[in-house]
Order: structure tokens, then sequence, then C-alpha cells
């Protein structure tokens, strides 16, 4: 999402030596004329929070690194925490790929997991420096900032597996974007999906899934599509997930107004589903 630069947001200000930037607003919340959640994205100008609200906050940074903006996959991916929150009680959440972390950090601000760790490639500093800054900005010091780079078991990779033995949620927001990067993701996936639980995964429809089916079953992955989440993400109110965007309070035009998003649930072979039915 490319908005102008929020002078009230501007890091660097206050002499911290932070990274200049723009804070946006992310309110989950119930969408009267429509199925689901309301998503509106803005800059913190609007009214204050109402009844069952969830608001984030979430910083982008200038700069073509894709960790470092807001995609539609994490919006939908949000909302859908905030709907399922019941499903994350007293279970560990990861979320991979977390880039800016809004699904991860909707999952910790809810409170119901018994804990929520944010992560994504351990090489790069600037996407998990501003993780922690969203942390902080959002009250949540519990939710954790690790470097994990799929396909590598590094001590993190290590204790998040360990972590997971007793079941949990894995959070993927279009990390299914580029195919050289499917075997990988895939089997990071796999490893902490060993003990059971399961990977709510948004991917963007662009074409490049037709080795997916290959590489789940390489990797002892089952597959189900959530029934009707297939959705095009749009300002239409009659889809399950209504998505704004607000800056200064005016409605702004959608990025990428004709995605089309899918949220497939992934387990490893034989363990049982946890969600049943229409999202």
């Amino acid at each position: 999402l490319e908005h102008p630069e929020d002078p009230r947001g501007r890091e660097g200000e206050g002499g911290d030596g932070e990274e200049a930037g723009w804070w946006c607003e992310v309110v989950l919340g119930n969408n009267e004329g429509g199925m689901g959640d309301q998503v509106v994205v803005g800059d913190g100008q609007g009214e204050g929070s109402q009844g069952g609200e969830l608001r984030v906050r979430i910083r982008q940074l200038p700069s073509a690194s894709h960790g470092l903006h807001i995609w539609p996959s994490a919006l939908l991916l949000a909302s859908y925490v905030h709907r399922h929150r019941s499903l994350l009680r007293r279970l560990p959440v990861v979320e991979l790929g977390a880039g800016v972390g809004l699904p991860g950090l909707a999952a910790a601000l809810l409170g119901d997991a018994s804990s929520v760790t944010l992560t994504d490639r351990a090489d790069d500093e600037r996407v998990l420096r501003n993780l922690r800054d969203a942390c902080s900005a959002n009250g949540a010091p519990s939710a954790r900032v690790v470097g994990l780079t799929w396909g590598e078991m590094s001590p993190h990779a290590a204790e998040l597996v360990r972590g997971m033995e007793g079941g949990g949620v894995v959070l993927a927001a279009d990390c299914l974007y580029e195919g050289a990067g499917f075997d990988a993701f895939l089997s990071t996936v796999s490893a902490l999906l060993g003990g059971g639980g399961e990977c709510w995964c948004v991917l963007q429809e662009r074409g490049s899934g037709l080795s997916l089916p290959l590489l789940l079953r390489k990797w002892g992955l089952e597959w189900r599509q959530v029934a009707d989440s297939a959705c095009t993400y749009s300002a239409d109110s009659s889809k399950r997930a209504t998505v704004k965007v607000v800056q200064g309070g005016v409605e702004q035009p959608l990025p990428q107004p004709d995605a089309e998003l899918r949220l497939l649930v992934l387990t490893m072979k034989g363990n049982e589903p946890r969600l049943r039915g229409p999202s």
C-alpha cells in the first residue's frame, strides 16, 4: 500500500536514529453491510475504537523490499485471524515471512494464543528491526521476532519446531508468490507441523502454482480451501472481507483492486483439521 508520508508518523524526529517511514492503522471490526469483517487501512486520524474492533499500527518503509509494505493477502489473513480468534486459544502461533507483521500482530493483540512469534529472513535485519518496532508501537512486547530463513534448520528453527510439538497455528500471507521459493517454504511448514497443527496460508493467484500440488505431496502436506474463502480483494461489501484504504480521512483507490486471494489450510497427512464449515 503506497501512502504519502504522514509527518506525524515519521521516524527519527525523536532522535532515536530510526528510519523514516509512515505509520498506518489497520482496523479489524464488524462489517454491517456484508459478511465477515471490515478492514480499514488508515493513518490513525479516524474515530476511536468501537466495540469489537481491533486496531493494529503498522509502519511501512520506502523500499523495493517485499517485506516492508502491506499486501492484500496480509489484510485478508488478519481479518480471518480476527474472526477465528477462538481457534488460537492456548496455542503457539508462528508467522512465516511476516514482513510488516500484520496477521501475527493481530494474533498477539487478541491475546488468545499462548505465544506469538513473527519471523522473516534471518539476513534481512531491516525487516526484523521494523517488526520489533511494530511490536513496541502496539504494546505487544510478548510477541517475539526472530530471523528464520526457509529451508534451514537453524537454532531458532529448531526451537520453534519444539514449541509446536503439541500443535499450533502457522500464519503465512503471500509466501507462495515465486515458484523458486515454494520448496523451501513448504519444507519449513512441514517441520513446524510435524507435531500437529495447521498452517493458514493466503495466496494471491498469479498463475505460478502449477508445481504446488506436487510439492505439497513431497513434504507430506494436505491442503483444503476454506469454504467460500475465494474472493476478490475489493470495496464490494458483499465480499467476505471488505477493504478500505483511508488517508487523512479520505478514502483512496485500492491497490491491486482485482487481486484474487485464496485461503488454504495446510496440515500434515493424517492430522485432523481443526477448522470446519464456512469461514
